[in-house]
Formats: C-alpha cells, structure tokens, sequence
C-alpha cells in the first residue's frame, strides 16, 4: 500500500514538474472543480450498479482528483500536502473520542451529539450562528433542500406564495423534498436511480423503433 500511495505522489510530482504534462501544469481550483464534481457522480453511478470492478475504477479516478488537486494546490503556495492529512488525520481522532479517547458512548444517537458538540468546537464551525451555516452553496438543489430540513428540526416549515409557474413547481419539489425525508429518502439518489431506469427503457425503444425506421437520429 505504502509503496503504490509513493508511486502515485511521484506520478503526479512528474506530471506537475518541469518536464511534465503541460495540460496538467496549466490546470488550477476552478478548472479542476467540475472534474471532481463529476467523477463524485461516477462512483456513485458504480455503486448503483453494485459493480466491484467499476466501483474500484472510479474510487481510483476521484482519488486521483483529490491527491491532483492537494498537489495543485501546493505547487500554488496555497497549502503544504502534508498539512492536508495531518489535519484530516487530527480531525478524525478528535471526533472519534469514544474509539481514541476511551469516552464511554454507548449509542449512535449519543454518538452523534457528541460529533456536533465537537464540530462546534472547531475554530472552522466557531463563527455559525445558524444552525444551517455551512450548507454548501454548490449543492444540488434537491440535496440541499434535504439538508436544510434535515437541520431546521423544530424550526417553521413556511409556506411562500407562488406568483408564477416557476415557483408554484418549486414548492411543490421542496413538498417533495419534505416527503422523502419522512421516509429516510434521499431525493437526490432516488431521482438519479429512476432516471437510469428511464435510460434504459428510452435505449430499448429507440433499438425498437430502429427495426421500424420510426426512431429519428440526432
């Protein structure tokens, strides 16, 4: 493991070098953003799949991405590569006391108010002053939506008057978004699965209607 992990840092070290690739060299946070975004959605598409094979594969893309984008960031004199995982490294211990810090936490429910008490300590949660701070704004919409009611709790679920078309739907998503939560649905995963089933019964009918020249190409 420890070998392969040093080969890989060196491929990239090579890539990013003075004899490196020069599309690589060239790339930075913002041209780098959509690729990790994407090859995020690709491992879950081989986890729907339930492919051990392609599940391996793509977590080898999105771990490429990351460590690319730890070495970018570096050679941008934005971070130290080792300070990435000595933070990560130093964030897991302290929210895990119950497993290196022998604190006695015998449910998952005591085990969660324990992580956000934690979190809340962290000098990067320090200046919340909602409970709904830190919610990505890159999020998708459906999965922020779940997010945001998952942490208003008690809080008013206020209705907003539609004047349009656009958002009397946009109410009904956020219903939606609402419902699934009631049912520990996640809205976001659970449209992304109807839509590969509806891609492959839109396949199935264009190899159909090819048969019968009905199927127009694009």
């Amino acid at each position: 493991m420890n070998e392969e992990f040093n080969k890989l840092i060196n491929i990239i070290k090579t890539l990013l070098g003075p004899h490196g690739c020069l599309w690589d060299k060239k790339q930075n946070f913002n041209s780098l953003k959509y690729y990790l975004l994407e090859e995020t959605y690709e491992v879950i598409e081989a986890i729907n799949e339930n492919s051990n094979q392609k599940i391996s594969e793509e977590l080898a893309d999105l771990f490429f991405n990351v460590m690319f984008l730890i070495f970018v960031g570096e050679n941008e004199d934005r971070f130290l590569s080792k300070d990435v995982i000595k933070n990560l490294n130093e964030k897991l211990i302290r929210r895990h006391p119950h497993v290196f810090a022998n604190l006695n936490l015998k449910t998952e429910e005591e085990i969660g108010l324990m992580w956000e008490r934690v979190k809340k300590e962290e000098e990067s949660h320090s200046n919340r002053n909602s409970r709904i701070d830190g919610i990505s704004e890159a999020f998708p919409a459906l999965f922020k939506a779940s997010k945001l009611l998952k942490k208003q709790k008690d809080a008013p679920d206020t209705l907003f008057a539609a004047d349009n078309k656009e958002e009397e739907i946009a109410n009904k998503l956020w219903a939606i978004v609402k419902e699934a939560k009631d049912y520990n649905v996640d809205p976001e995963l659970a449209l992304l699965a109807l839509i590969s089933k509806k891609e492959v019964t839109i396949r199935e009918w264009e190899q159909e209607n090819k048969k019968t020249g009905d199927c127009l190409q694009t």
